[in-house]
């Protein structure tokens, strides 16, 4: 498209002659870069090396900024068409769209329904959405996609049987996550910004700043332009404050590590072997570069695409293709933005399989036999239900008990009351069968000089049963879910009880728990429901004598949903970072045994497509006992990766926290 430029000061008496001293604009073809802008000063008009008979090419120019000159009176605007323009600027609700079908994917990516090459795909979009942003819009625009994001994923928080404290906190729960992806994209683009507006990124002008040509086209055609390495720095510094958002996650306000993206990938078998190394978020470092990468890679792309053939975005010389701005012309950048994590991903896949097809087998197996009563949450505060509840689970196990197993295990909150017949009738059937077992129950202790049920402490806790019937060890378990097991500050603020159903709630233990079979030479380390999300936590109550992590679940709270597979998921990942099986019974889904590989095994299905329904699962699980038990990176060093990169992070964002003015002079 062609325009017209007034005359020298014509309709403008006011103007300014140019002069000479003042800083002239170069023509646009001869610049470093096809797509740079360049300003004019007020009154200088037009520009002394461009002669107001030639008419300016679109081509030549990306944009003049209206503000830095008037427009001449009596001459025509000049006019430019920005096929760009509506989606940074005139067109928000475009830019909103496409933020929040980025957090929806990666909300996808994670069961249910677990399309998770998802994940390698939305970190890289949500940057693209929210491209030319700075400051404060950065971090709305990030806040929005984590916020879609959290919403998809954790909708099974709907599903508590409580609907105004379901409601609440599926909302606030959502804006918390996404308030991490929105401090990580606001660090994304001000590092971008700084990256592409250094003087080794070869800007036409002096002081331009990306913030006034933003979108994709400036960013695009100046990418090309900027340094390899400074490009590949930034896509690693991204990767990197990705890490260090989830690993401050999982520890912030009593954490929350449920999703981690690197948990999303345990269908590639060999790449989640990373997680016996540094967790799930040394997985989740590989697909987030791996996504920069992708976005780094489309840049590159589009800049060559817009290049002129006379811009040095292209190569001079003839190639196989033909003359003029090609994929595979030099400097074929974004090749080089897909080299690194490309070959790091190679190299991971590798190891991965070598890992898997190296791996010791275990020296012998214990039968065990896992119960999956699949009771209705609502039936726990039904004191009519005890008796059927309690019927269900010993008709179960009878079943069960058939097969003559070593070990009978029974879930989280499974026995209904502290009936002593209930009690009775258990370790009964225990003691004839001849079998160890382990329920879950509630405990209570008497708080001295303090008579009633309000001087009560109570506990979700574990019990372990010889094969007498005998009460051999317990444990009380010591990460509380907020709002489900325990309301903060209720003694100071009471009526936050009337937020959930738990009433006075639980106190939380104060030790570990190992529970101890020395007959079958097996030593287990407890977890009860929610605490196995927590990868630091679960390395610690981990000893080296430990041959199994045991894991009692109830997730009847959230029905049939995928908060079941998402769980599920984090235990994996607990038994690739610490080298032992871990094995889960649960309410309703999925009870199963996890092998060190994070291979799942013998999952209970009530039908064929139903993991969720009532039933047993005789599981034989391995033993991989002394010099055949695998010693795990993770478990020499924890999660030490992710607290690099939280290092990382500060260094790289301290110049951004700077006031702007200080970063200007």
């Amino acid at each position: 498209m062609l325009s017209q430029v007034a005359g020298p000061n014509e309709g403008n008496p006011g103007a300014r002659p140019c002069s000479r001293s003042q800083p002239q604009p170069r023509r646009l073809a001869q610049a470093r870069h096809a797509s740079a802008s360049f300003r004019l000063k007020p009154g200088c008009w037009p520009p002394q090396d461009q002669s107001h008979d030639e008419p300016m090419r679109m081509e030549e120019s990306h944009s003049i900024n209206a503000s830095n000159h008037p427009e001449p009176a009596g001459g025509p605007a000049v006019k430019h068409r920005d096929p760009w323009k509506p989606f940074r600027q005139g067109w928000p609700w475009r830019r909103i769209t496409c933020l929040i079908l980025a957090g929806v994917a990666l909300g996808l990516a994670f069961p249910l329904p677990g399309w998770f090459a998802l994940a390698w795909l939305a970190p890289g979009g949500i940057l693209l959405a929210g491209l030319g942003t700075r400051g404060r819009a950065a971090w709305l625009h990030g806040w929005l996609a984590g916020f879609a994001f959290a919403l998809f994923a954790l909708r099974w928080l709907l599903n508590i049987p409580f609907p105004a404290g379901a409601l609440a906190g599926w909302i606030a729960l959502s804006a918390y996550v996404g308030s991490y992806v929105g401090v990580w994209n606001w660090f994304c683009q001000e590092t971008l910004a700084r990256c592409l507006t250094s003087p080794a990124s070869s800007l036409p002008s002096e002081g331009e700043d990306l913030s006034m040509n933003p979108g994709l086209p400036s960013v695009a055609s100046i990418w090309n332009n900027t340094p390899w390495g400074r490009r590949s720095s930034w896509i690693l510094g991204c990767a990197v404050c990705w890490v260090a958002g989830e690993w401050l996650m999982a520890r912030l306000f009593t954490g929350f590590p449920w999703l981690p993206v690197g948990m999303s990938q345990l269908s590639l078998l060999p790449l989640v072997q990373l997680g016996s190394l540094g967790g799930p978020y040394l997985v989740s470092f590989f697909v987030v570069w791996s996504s920069i990468a992708l976005l780094g890679a489309g840049l590159s792309i589009a800049g060559i695409a817009r290049a002129p053939v006379s811009s040095p975005l292209t190569h001079p010389r003839p190639t196989i293709l033909g003359p003029g701005p090609s994929l595979f012309s030099r400097p074929a950048g974004w090749l080089a933005d897909l080299a690194l994590p490309g070959m790091a991903l190679v190299l991971a896949f590798a190891w991965g399989w070598m890992r898997i097809q190296h791996y010791p087998k275990s020296e012998r197996t214990v039968k065990v036999a896992l119960i999956q009563p699949s009771i209705p949450q609502l039936l726990i505060w039904d004191r009519k239900e005890d008796g059927p509840r309690f019927q269900k689970m010993i008709e179960l196990s009878r079943l069960a008990l058939a097969a003559r197993p070593d070990v009978l295990v029974w879930p989280e909150a499974a026995l209904p009351s502290f009936s002593q017949e209930h009690f009775e009738t258990m370790t009964r059937m225990a003691a004839e069968a001849r079998v160890w077992m382990v329920f879950g129950a509630d405990d209570a202790e008497p708080v001295p000089g303090n008579p009633g049920r309000e001087a009560y402490r109570y506990y979700n806790a574990a019990f372990l049963l010889d094969r007498s019937g005998s009460v051999l060890a317990s444990y009380r378990k010591r990460r509380l879910v907020i709002f489900g097991e325990y309301v903060p500050l209720a003694q100071w603020l009471p009526f936050l009880n009337w937020l959930t159903p738990i009433g006075t709630g639980f106190e939380p233990g104060r030790r570990p728990g190992h529970f101890t079979m020395p007959d079958l030479s097996v030593r287990m380390s407890m977890s009860i429901c929610f605490e196995d999300v927590f990868p630091h936590s679960t390395r610690a109550a981990v000893e080296e004598e430990t041959d199994w992590i045991l894991n009692l679940t109830n997730n009847g709270w959230f029905g049939e949903s995928s908060a079941q597979w998402q769980h599920a998921m984090n235990a994996a990942f607990r038994a690739l970072e610490n080298g032992r099986p871990v094995i889960r019974a649960t309410n309703n889904g999925l009870t199963c045994w996890i092998d060190p590989l994070g291979r799942m095994h013998e999952v209970q299905a009530g039908s064929p497509k139903d993991v969720y329904g009532p039933g047993f699962k005789i599981a034989e699980v391995g033993v991989w006992p002394g010099k055949s038990r695998s010693s795990t990176g993770f478990r020499r060093w924890g999660d030490l990766w992710g607290g690099l990169c939280v290092g990382m992070t500060a260094l790289q964002a301290m110049p951004l926290l700077r006031p702007r003015r200080n970063r200007r002079n």
